[in-house]
């Protein structure tokens, strides 16, 4: 926690050379800061108080921004080697303050950094922030500084993350083509329906002939549409705001499962990114020394709300009743397969359950990639025909009314 007297600063300065250096600095007052950067021999430009001082209004510094996942692995791992090395462990977080570029993650290094200089333990300082550091993490750094193997500890992490990292890039690799197809699909309908159709309307109303009912079912939607087009864009922007806040959302996320793992294409799919992600957290938990219970309780967490994240939370009564976990995870052979049951089991009986899962964890990325490739192969032809059937709907009630309308003239 912070000095309650003491607030922190961002000042910009330069050097005797003439370089501009930029930082933020913990003192009573900017005055007392201008004075203590003059002395350090530099020509202060500014000073003021830090944006992240502002937002803790008195009650210690509380951070709201998000770290990218690439500077959260990048730290764990640059952290690691620092350790490995003989690096204290307040110099390597002094070290990555200063090489850290984004403004929130060096702000909050800056607060570990006082943080461990008044002794404070690293995992307390760091579940300060669980908007960008997961109970998961803490768990692990708080368990590698009781038994004094924070440096093995952090390289298993960085291992995990750029794992999950990975998996994450995968997949959204694989959907990036289909959504981009899908978005461009409805961007040209949505053009259609608001600049073309008007047009054509006026064609028809003095045509005066029967149209399809398809027709008249585009003609209604434009209607709508291209009434009031500033409103339409507005609502539409927002409606694709809420989507993405929705996906993103905790709920959303639940209700994507829900509806993924009752997907034929996809269930497979979603099936060993849940095993795979479920055989390596646990690995790494067990490996760092936690116990199969809390262990159990943060694997859980991050199954979040799907049927999975149930399942393995229902096991710990049963683990504190004595009953394996081979056993009880065989309860579900939808979700747990006799393969990866078998080398739990084999792991619970030979004291070597967290490698074990790791060899599973491997096991089980290599099939998400085959069935990435599966989903790929099915989603691009797939797409293509949804746009083929949807301009196809379009052509046909546009052109047959005005083929009609030809032949009426001639």
């Amino acid at each position: 926690m912070q000095d309650p007297c003491f607030m922190l600063y961002s000042y910009t300065a330069t050097t005797g050379e003439g370089s501009v250096q930029r930082g933020v600095i913990e003192g009573p007052t900017a005055e007392a800061i201008f004075d203590i950067l003059t002395r350090q021999g530099l020509s202060v430009v500014s000073v003021k108080e830090s944006s992240a001082a502002k937002k803790s209004a008195g009650r210690g510094i509380v951070l709201f921004g998000r770290i990218k996942f690439y500077e959260y692995i990048s730290f764990v791992d640059r952290l690691a080697t620092m350790i490995k090395v003989g690096y204290a462990l307040t110099d390597a977080i002094d070290i990555l303050h200063k090489d850290t570029v984004n403004p929130i993650f060096k702000e909050i290094l800056l607060q570990v950094k006082f943080g461990l200089e008044k002794g404070q333990p690293l995992s307390s300082l760091l579940a300060k922030h669980p908007k960008n550091f997961s109970p998961i993490f803490i768990s692990l750094v708080k368990a590698g500084e009781s038994s004094g193997t924070l440096e093995k500890v952090l390289e298993h992490l960085a291992t995990q993350l750029k794992k999950d990292y990975d998996l994450r890039k995968k997949v959204k690799s694989a959907l990036v083509y289909p959504i981009f197809l899908f978005i461009l699909t409805v961007i040209v309908m949505l053009g259609m329906f608001i600049f073309i159709m008007p047009r054509l309307v006026k064609v028809f109303a003095q045509s005066e002939a029967e149209l399809p009912i398809t027709t008249k079912i585009l003609l209604s939607i434009s209607n709508v549409l291209s009434y009031n087009i500033p409103l339409t864009l507005i609502t539409a922007g927002f409606s694709a705001i809420f989507l993405i806040t929705l996906v993103r959302s905790r709920t959303g996320k639940k209700i994507l499962a829900k509806i993924g793992f009752r997907l034929p294409v996809v269930k497979n799919l979603m099936r060993q990114v849940a095993l795979a992600r479920f055989a390596r957290t646990l690995s790494s938990l067990l490996g760092s020394g936690i116990s199969i219970l809390e262990a159990i309780d943060l694997t859980a967490d991050v199954a979040g709300g799907s049927r999975y994240g149930e399942v393995i939370r229902g096991s710990k009564k049963s683990l504190e009743r004595g009953i394996p976990l081979s056993v009880y995870l065989s309860r579900e052979p939808n979700l747990f397969p006799n393969l990866l049951l078998s080398m739990i089991s084999v792991g619970e009986k030979s004291g070597e359950l967290d490698n074990i899962l790791r060899k599973a964890a491997d096991f089980y990325e290599v099939e998400v990639d085959s069935s990435l490739k599966d989903l790929v192969v099915f989603l691009e032809p797939a797409m293509l025909f949804f746009i083929a059937i949807a301009i196809g709907f379009l052509a046909i009630a546009i052109i047959t009314p005005i083929y009609s309308l030809v032949g009426s003239v001639g």
